[in-house]
């Protein structure tokens, strides 16, 4: 079958996918958010995301919530779905990125709470 992209085709072989961007082949965020660029004025620290040793699951949502693409209601509602876009927590303002983790009393309550339980005040 020749070339495909740059790679052979091999039918003695089973198909595999493999992420030419690690020299391992294999998938991580970390160079996917490498391919995004980044966002101006206000860049965020990659490497101190990736690279500190959170947990994979802590890392990521930190991504997510820097490109304001974790589900809030109101990112739901620009994807097309209709509902209601009060915070379900305060029921006050609309439910974004920005107030549910920073803006939203009952939130800024738990976090304290968070923070207290580990010794952080």
């Amino acid at each position: 079958m020749g070339l495909l992209h740059g790679y052979s085709v091999r039918r003695d072989r089973a198909d595999k996918m493999r992420w030419i961007l690690e020299n391992s082949h294999s998938f991580f965020v970390s160079s996917y958010s490498g391919l995004m660029g980044e966002r101006g004025s206000d860049a965020f620290p990659w490497r101190l995301v990736w690279k500190v040793g959170a947990p994979t699951k802590v890392a990521f949502f930190t991504w997510e919530v820097q490109w304001e693409a974790i589900l809030t209601m109101s990112n739901l509602q620009r994807r097309g779905f209709k509902l209601a876009s009060r915070c379900p927590m305060c029921k006050m303002e609309e439910e974004t990125v920005n107030h549910l983790l920073i803006h939203c009393g009952v939130a800024s309550d738990l976090w304290s709470l968070i923070l207290s339980l580990f010794g952080v005040h």
